[in-house]
C-alpha cells in the first residue's frame, strides 16, 4: 500500500501538544484516498543529521517522503542574538557563514533521501513565537537566512516545497511558541495530501505550495 512518510522533527510531529485526533499525521491520514497510508518518523527534537537514522527505518512501501526539519539546527545558534556590542556588519557576517553551513548540511541530507528513489518533498521553517515581540521580530529575521538556504537546496534539485512558514505565521497558528496549532497542522496536512496526489514529481519542476493567495484588491486581476 502506498504510504506518505514524514521525516523531521516536531513541526510534523506535534501529537504531544494539541488535542487528541488533530495531530497532523492524524488528520493527514484522514484526506488521504482509500488505500494510501501515512506514518510518521519524525520526532521532537531531532536534528538535520537525525533524518538519515529516521530514513534507515523505511518500509518497502514507503511513496513519498516529506522533510520538515532544521529548527533544532538554527536554534543551537539563537545566543547570536543576544551579542553585545557586535556591529551590523559583523552580525550579517555571522548569520551568513551559519548559513551557508546549515546549506551544506541540509543539501547532504537531501542529497541522501533521493538516492532512495522515492519522490521527495522539503519544506520551510516557520519562525517560533515567543511572548515578546522583539525576539519575535528578530527570531523572524533570522528564520529567513536558513530558509534561503533551502530554498536554494530546492533549486539546486528540482523539488516542490511545503511552505510551513507560510502556514503557520498567525498567533492561532502556534499550539506553544514552538509548535503548530490543529488549526495550522489541518492545513499542513491539505497541503501534504495535495503534494502527494497531484505534484508531477518527474518534473523536477520547483513549486512553493502556501496558503491560500489573498483576493486581489477590487478592480484589478
Amino acid at each position: 500500500m502506498p504510504t506518505i512518510v514524514l521525516l523531521g522533527d516536531s513541526s510534523f510531529n506535534n501529537v504531544k501538544f494539541v488535542p487528541k485526533g488533530a495531530s497532523i499525521l492524524e488528520l493527514l491520514r484522514a484526506r488521504l484516498p482509500e488505500g494510501t497510508k501515512a506514518v510518521s518518523r519524525a520526532l521532537d527534537g531531532n536534528s538535520i543529521l537525525d533524518v538519515y537514522a529516521q530514513a534507515g527505518k523505511l518500509s518497502s512501501e514507503a511513496s513519498h517522503l516529506f522533510v520538515s526539519v532544521g529548527m533544532t539546527d538554527a536554534m543551537k545558534h539563537e545566543g547570536i542574538y543576544f551579542k553585545k556590542g557586535v556591529n551590523a556588519i559583523s552580525l550579517f557576517e555571522q548569520f551568513a557563514l551559519i548559513g551557508e553551513g546549515f546549506r551544506d548540511k541540509y543539501e547532504a541530507m537531501v542529497r541522501n533521501l533521493l538516492n532512495l528513489r522515492l519522490p521527495v518533498t522539503i519544506s520551510t521553517l516557520y519562525a517560533p513565537n515567543p511572548p515578546h515581540q522583539n525576539m519575535r521580530h528578530a527570531l523572524a529575521a533570522g528564520t529567513a537566512v536558513f530558509n534561503d538556504a533551502i530554498l536554494d537546496v530546492a533549486r539546486t534539485f528540482g523539488l516542490p516545497i511545503l511552505d510551513m512558514h507560510a502556514l503557520v505565521h498567525a498567533p492561532g497558528d502556534y499550539a506553544d511558541p514552538m509548535h503548530p496549532s490543529a488549526e495550522a497542522g489541518a492545513r499542513i496536512a491539505e497541503r501534504i495530501a495535495h503534494i502527494a496526489t497531484t505534484h508531477d514529481f518527474a518534473t523536477r519542476r520547483i513549486v512553493l505550495y502556501a496558503g491560500d493567495p489573498l483576493d486581489p484588491p477590487a478592480g484589478k486581476k
